[in-house]
């Protein structure tokens, strides 16, 4: 974990990453690796401004890594590690959403993380994806009643 007193330090570095994954995108734009690399760095920002309790700078980059990895799982579905990073990606969207108060959009992000880990559990260790998809279930229950 990221000490407080350390976190600009890692944005930095972090945004310098992502910085260089974009160069290697617009040089290599049909290199799926480098696209990927792409979504990770935006995704590592996300988590840093999250931490930094900057929620709506942290939607912003998760929207750019959910963006960039619905592409590459429309492309190549069966790649699960994909598959996994954008129902991560879902779900730390429905978690900042709900910490904004965005209900709705948050429940419909921990919907999309569920389906999805539901659908890689139905090809790699189902058992092993049994508490995650608990816990997503749970949210969108915790989610609906800060509606009320």
């Amino acid at each position: 974990m990221i000490e407080t007193r350390n976190l600009e330090g890692a944005i930095e570095a972090w945004q310098a990453v992502r910085i260089l994954a974009e160069t290697l995108v617009t040089e290599h734009p049909d290199d799926s690796k480098w696209q990927h690399y792409l979504s990770g760095a935006n995704s590592r920002m996300g988590d840093l401004e999250a931490l930094g309790g900057r929620c709506e700078d942290a939607i912003g980059y998760y929207r750019i890594s959910q963006t960039i990895l619905e592409r590459l799982t429309a492309a190549d579905s069966a790649n699960l590690g994909w598959q996994q990073d954008l129902a991560f990606t879902h779900k730390k969207l429905g978690l900042c959403l709900s910490e904004t108060k965005r209900f709705a959009e948050a429940i419909s992000e921990f919907e999309k993380s569920r389906d999805r880990i539901a659908f890689i559990a139905t090809h790699a260790l189902p058992k092993l994806w049994e508490a995650e998809l608990d816990t997503l279930s749970r949210k969108i229950s915790e989610t609906e009643s800060a509606m009320m």
